[in-house]
């Protein structure tokens, strides 16, 4: 199951796109980037901890 994206998104195509691709692909989970500076730092320290960055 592929969770909705948040109000910035605008194109329900992109929507469509990424529901095929969910069933073709059947990840974990499915998330929605909005470019904001808190969702960066939080991506940067993930990688951090994961050993992707240094």
């Amino acid at each position: 199951m592929i969770s909705l994206p948040s109000v910035f998104l605008k194109s329900q195509d992109i929507v469509n796109f990424a529901k095929e691709m969910a069933d073709v692909c059947q990840p974990n989970d499915i998330h929605w980037f909005d470019g904001s500076q808190e969702e960066y730092n939080a991506l940067c320290n993930l990688l951090v901890l994961n050993g992707t960055f240094k």
